[in-house]
């Protein structure tokens, strides 16, 4: 899943765990919470579960209804028909076995650029630059690391 979050700052979202009969088995110890961290930007790797637990908080739906969370799912998530389904199904499968990485492979290009243009962690774009195989989207991500990274001369 890949969320895009509109402000400056990072925000910290508790991530209401599923309850257990036996606590001693939650992974994150007694007492302890889980935390989405949502950077200004795209967000990628976000992980569907616990997106479903933090968007049902009423204060995160109205973040999402006033545009400063936006929630970008791929577009398997909206095909109903199993046909349909299915092809896009396999033309994801296809970019991946050409060597798009999988955050990037479940949007057509158009949209990965989009993606990338909107993403400010140099790491998470280094990570789209060695896995990415689309001329146009790797063009792309260097374009943005670049940008990222340049040091302005100091002024003489």
């Amino acid at each position: 899943m890949i969320v895009k979050y509109n402000k400056q700052g990072i925000l910290s979202l508790p991530v209401p765990e599923v309850k257990r009969a036996d606590e001693k088995n939650s992974k994150f110890g007694k007492g302890a919470v889980k935390v989405l961290i949502l950077k200004p930007g795209i967000n990628p790797r976000i992980n569907d579960a616990d997106w479903e637990r933090v968007s049902k908080n009423p204060l995160v739906k109205k973040k999402i209804d006033a545009k400063i969370i936006v929630p970008m799912p791929s577009k398997l998530k909206e095909i109903k028909k199993p046909e349909e389904r299915k092809k896009i199904e396999d033309e994801i499968q296809k970019e991946k076995s050409q060597g798009a990485c999988k955050d990037l492979a479940e949007y057509n290009a158009e949209d990965a650029i989009a993606i990338v243009k909107d993403t400010y962690d140099v790491n998470v774009l280094t990570d789209w630059s060695f896995e990415e195989k689309r001329s146009t989207v790797t063009r792309v991500i260097s374009e943005k690391i670049a940008k990222i990274t340049k040091r302005e001369e100091p002024k003489k």
